[in-house]
């Protein structure tokens, strides 16, 4: 399987006290392109950073894929295999679907968005296949992902009117 449908942009939206945030449009959009059919994202435990990753239903299985293709790689190699079970657990285990409402909006689940440290706005980044969403302040002090700290400036700024 191969995407032809990116996510790019950056937003910074309100979350409510049920934890409910809109979804942007244009990432909204390439879920209905890629899997015409559902009205749902997929979102889970970043592998690496305090985020959410968000996908579509088609991306589980290249991200599967992959998983299975750093295995052989580290049997190749001859590495020790036992990270595949904490990548694939990390993934799959964190993952759930959650319906996009009417207008546009999700309710990002209390476990992920606890993880992440959501509280009342979301920083939503396309990073090609898949969309980040952050808590602006986590995002403020990763020093790891400088274009998360610069994205995440910028769009406080703009929220404020300094820019």
């Amino acid at each position: 399987m191969e995407l032809f449908d990116f996510f790019t942009g950056k937003w910074l939206n309100a979350v409510d006290a049920k934890g409910r945030v809109s979804v942007p449009a244009s990432l909204r959009k390439i879920v209905t392109a890629r899997t015409p059919d559902a009205k749902t994202l997929m979102l889970a435990r970043h592998e690496r950073d305090q985020c959410v990753a968000g996908f579509d239903r088609s991306y589980v299985a290249l991200a599967y894929q992959d998983l299975r293709s750093r295995q052989e790689s580290d049997i190749a190699a001859g590495r020790p295999t036992e990270g595949r079970f904490s990548r694939s657990g990390n993934l799959f285990g964190s993952m759930e679907e959650i319906a996009i409402d009417g207008s546009g909006r999700i309710i990002l689940p209390p476990g992920l968005r606890r993880r992440a440290a959501i509280t009342d706005s979301a920083l939503f980044i396309g990073v090609g296949e898949t969309f980040e969403i952050w808590s602006p302040e986590i995002a403020l002090t990763c020093a790891e992902r400088p274009d998360v700290q610069e994205f995440a400036e910028e769009l406080i700024a703009e929220r404020e009117g300094r820019l």
